[in-house]
């Protein structure tokens, strides 16, 4: 069944070739589009990306007071996006312990890199859910062991407490790595993320370089997904963190026992009982069932893939997420 907000959604920008939609993501061309032809534009490019996933229908896009950290969230088939950041050109920072609200002048190639992350999320979920076919069984079965499922976790006293399939970068420095290198973040961001960079490099070829191009390519450098990737290597001591992320929570949710890095292994358990607990919290479950209880977890696993999506724990924007604490 198709999600409720997933279909056809025309836009004012729907004959356009496709670099001449893209070209409106340039730094003059989007600052010039008020607030519909932004959300027309961001639309078309989610059409375009669900087409091109082989997708029964693109998400439905909405500019939302979402969150400072957070740029963007896709659930149940509709795409929201930080009307903060690409309505009114302005995003949050923390400096010494205090946030600041700061100008986001060339915002349009974030924005262009966050819908395109959401989208591919909403690929994601169908994937795993068997409403389209990927190709690569083995992919599907990663994503289908990183949803918001609940699962027992047992634990170094020998206690079991329940754990959340979906990493939300809960336990300390390691956690963010934890979230940003789960397959369905790590997939969505590299593919967000190449995906621009391929545009950004049509449209130099085009229309030459610009302020806006070059500094997308300075924040993918400084703090894209190479850059995360080999700071996670560094940090917990893999050279394939995320194949033995993929291989920890597999393990749980298919209970089976595949070889994993011990120290990933640990860190993976800790951040999928501390995610539950967010989760938990957040929801304010405890106005229903025992939120430790066998019949709050099935209500909660049942859920969570069409009620809350990928949910993005504050950091979908790996740009604009802290990373304090220590690797515990």
């Amino acid at each position: 069944m198709r999600a409720p907000g997933s279909g056809a959604h025309p836009t004012v920008y729907g004959d356009l070739e496709e670099l001449e939609l893209y070209a409106l993501f340039r730094g003059e061309s989007w600052r010039g589009l008020d607030e519909f032809h932004r959300q027309q534009l961001l639309q078309e490019t989610a059409n375009r990306a669900a087409v091109e996933n082989g997708e029964p229908g693109g998400c439905e896009v909405a500019f939302a007071g979402l969150p400072a950290g957070t740029a963007g969230e896709q659930s149940g088939g509709r795409i929201s996006l930080n009307r903060e950041m690409y309505v009114f050109d302005r995003r949050s920072v923390a400096y010494n312990g205090r946030t600041y609200t700061v100008p986001f002048p060339e915002s349009g190639l974030h924005a262009l890199n966050t819908v395109l992350h959401e989208e591919l999320h909403a690929f994601q979920d169908r994937v795993a859910r068997g409403e389209i076919p990927c190709g690569m069984p083995e992919l599907a079965r990663e994503y289908a062991a990183n949803g918001f499922s609940v699962v027992p976790v047992p634990q170094e006293d020998g206690t079991v407490k329940n754990g959340l399939t979906y990493l939300e970068g809960c336990v300390g420095r390691a956690g963010f790595y934890l979230y940003y290198l789960q397959c369905t973040e790590r997939d969505a961001y590299r593919f967000s993320e190449e995906k621009t960079l391929s545009i950004v490099e049509s449209l130099m070829e085009r229309y030459g370089d610009e302020p806006s191009f070059a500094a997308y390519r300075q924040e993918l450098e400084a703090n894209g997904y190479q850059a995360t990737l080999a700071e996670a290597r560094r940090l917990l001591g893999s050279d394939r963190p995320e194949e033995e992320i993929s291989r920890a929570l597999m393990n749980y949710y298919y209970q089976e026992s595949a070889p994993v890095d011990p120290q990933i292994a640990g860190l993976v358990s800790r951040e999928m009982t501390a995610s539950y607990e967010a989760l938990v919290n957040r929801s304010e479950l405890a106005a229903g069932p025992q939120a430790d209880s066998p019949e709050a977890a099935a209500e909660i696993g049942g859920m969570m893939p069409e009620a809350l999506g990928p949910a993005e724990a504050g950091m979908e924007s790996g740009w604009d997420a802290g990373m304090d604490g220590g690797l515990e």
